[in-house]
């Protein structure tokens, strides 16, 4: 119980920090196609769904001349590990299922020199669920319950950086 109160402290601060630091860079409010607006995660016993809606348009945080982009969308889990992410990272490859929109199952980690303290402890290589990204819609469904961890409620947006080698996630917004 004290173990699981200290992480959840250590993580809500994380956050506060991250989302202080996001919105000082940001100087006002996100922009729209990191604002969230709704969201929900739906799972049954043979698929995990989750749906992210968006102020703005997504392609607006992608370069028109270079197709470049460093940004993405998450259903956080309590532990911050096991988290169903879809994200967009041209021109960087990490994805059979690349070029463009893909979605991971990673672990994060508060162990990092990012300057957000939050960063990518590891990522999966295949995409766990089909995923569609549409204007302000996010959707990735026929994901198995078994590659996602335990739902916190919360889902966020951010941006992707790489400091010292690692790949540091800067949150930008939170829902609910």
């Amino acid at each position: 119980m004290t173990k699981s109160l200290l992480l959840g402290i250590s993580l809500t601060s994380v956050f506060v920090v991250s989302m202080i630091i996001s919105q000082s860079v940001m100087a006002g409010a996100p922009p729209g196609y990191l604002d969230i607006t709704n969201a929900k995660l739906v799972e049954s016993q043979k698929n995990v769904k989750m749906h992210i809606k968006v102020a703005g348009n997504t392609d607006d945080g992608i370069d028109p001349d270079t197709g470049e982009g460093f940004f993405g969308y998450a259903a956080l889990t309590e532990d911050f590990n096991d988290v169903l992410a879809v994200t967009y990272h041209e021109p960087i490859v990490d994805s059979d299922a690349q070029p463009g929109w893909h979605s991971h199952v990673v672990d994060l980690t508060t162990e990092t020199g990012c300057v957000s303290g939050l960063a990518v402890a590891s990522a999966s290589l295949g995409e766990p669920g089909h995923t569609i990204v549409k204007r302000n819609n996010i959707l990735v469904n026929q994901v198995s319950p078994d590659d996602v961890g335990s739902f916190s409620g919360a889902f966020a947006s951010f941006g992707l950086t790489v400091e010292g080698g690692e790949v540091c996630v800067n949150p930008v917004d939170f829902f609910p």
